[in-house]
């Protein structure tokens, strides 16, 4: 399982389209970590761990195409995701310039800060005065949203997160902390939308809402 393995390199959390397989590389996953020695996606085919696989990925430049290995894999309980039902982690077996440019770059410029786990799950959201908007990664302290319209960095906003299996409303104001626009969006190969720091919850129900990420949370990382 992903909890056992030991990672020694610097690594970059993001969101994009990849392409994998055992003889052409058309099962589509999406990146959830990468670095220079492998990378953490969700998908919906389970590979067993030490498949060889082929692998692709479409960046500015041009396109990356290496071979893998399945170090790890598992599929994740039904109450995590409704759109990827597996995770894995692939050890690239080879490099090339394409790849150390597109990590390196993505390193400089997305480092990740955060101090807690997040897991990916796709949440109905409100955004007033925006369009309609999901947020598919959550943490205890913060959230990314998707929506082609997102607000301006620093900014403050008041969301209202839809947790329908508990059922409850969570009201929240937080500041905008990374914003990617359609433009970068489409450069990149990333979703559009921003980053979001809880400043306070508005609601009454903090105590369930801290409660049911830590129950999701415990589930995704085992």
């Amino acid at each position: 399982m992903s909890s056992s393995v030991k990672r020694t390199e610097k690594r970059v959390g993001l969101r994009m389209p990849i392409y994998f397989g055992s003889d052409t590389a058309d099962c589509l996953g999406h990146i959830r970590n990468i670095s220079l020695q492998g990378v953490a996606i969700s998908c919906r085919e389970l590979v067993t761990p030490q498949t060889p696989l082929k692998i692709r990925i479409a960046v500015p430049e041009g396109e990356i195409l290496i071979s893998g290995e399945v170090r790890w894999s598992r599929k994740f309980p039904l109450e995590i995701s409704y759109v990827d039902h597996c995770e894995m982690g692939i050890r690239f077996l080879e490099h090339n310039e394409l790849l150390e440019g597109f990590v390196n770059r993505m390193i400089k410029t997305l480092a990740d800060h955060r101090l807690e786990p997040r897991f990916e799950k796709i949440f109905n959201l409100h955004l007033p005065s925006l369009e309609a908007a999901v947020a598919y990664n959550i943490s205890r302290r913060g959230m990314f949203i998707m929506t082609a319209n997102p607000p301006s960095l620093n900014s403050t906003v008041e969301v209202r997160l839809l947790l329908s299996e508990i059922d409850e409303t969570i009201h929240i104001e937080g500041q905008v902390v990374h914003v990617v626009d359609e433009k970068t969006a489409f450069e990149r190969g990333f979703d559009p939308g921003f980053g979001l720091r809880y400043l306070r919850i508005l609601s009454n129900n903090q105590d369930i809402f801290f409660q049911y990420i830590d129950r999701l949370t415990n589930a995704f990382y085992g």
